[in-house]
């Protein structure tokens, strides 16, 4: 088929996945809920491609290594999203926090180092609703976005009605989250 004729063809679908929408029964309290979802679903894909592009070390950072420089923070953080409420990590004690699979390896890893940041009695939801979901509509006060690197954290947009928090994660804290069940 020629070029010219490939172009009038209409879409074949989106390109991007659509947002869960919040519970059932539970009040939307952001007018704009939708454009925080895609907002955050943007951000943070962005953010996961930049730690991609940036997770092999490059010839100068290998070279610049000593044997005890292995030992150094990997430099990763978390991206904890919380309510306008929470000033800090340790705002976090004793709340139930969403993560979109606490089982795995990134949730544990999350809850290690929100716990080493000063936030004791943490919980992570294991509900079936995506973690931005549940913080958008009320039922938790905090989500886990995702674990990037600490340039992509840096450059994470501000989110209108919400703030950022970013909890680095220490090798304490990965290995903590490798070990626990």
């Amino acid at each position: 088929m020629p070029l010219a004729k490939v172009a009038d063809l209409p879409p074949t679908g989106s390109a991007a996945a659509e947002p869960a929408k919040p519970a059932a029964g539970i009040a939307d309290p952001h007018p704009n809920a939708k454009a925080i979802q895609e907002q955050v679903t943007a951000a943070t894909a962005v953010a996961s491609r930049m730690t991609a592009a940036t997770a092999v070390p490059t010839p100068e950072q290998q070279a610049g290594r000593t044997n005890g420089s292995d030992q150094q923070d990997n430099g990763l953080v978390a991206l904890v999203m919380v309510e306008p409420g929470i000033k800090s990590v340790t705002d976090l004690s004793g709340k139930t926090i969403a993560v979109d699979d606490p089982q795995s390896t990134a949730g544990r890893q999350a809850r290690a180092a929100i716990v080493a940041a000063g936030a004791t009695g943490v919980q992570l939801t294991d509900g079936a609703t995506r973690a931005i979901d549940q913080l958008i509509s009320g039922a938790v006060p905090a989500a886990v976005l995702a674990l990037v690197s600490a340039p992509a954290a840096e450059g994470f947009p501000e989110i209108a009605g919400f703030k950022v928090l970013q909890v680095p994660l220490s090798p304490s804290a990965l290995k903590a989250g490798a070990e626990t069940p």
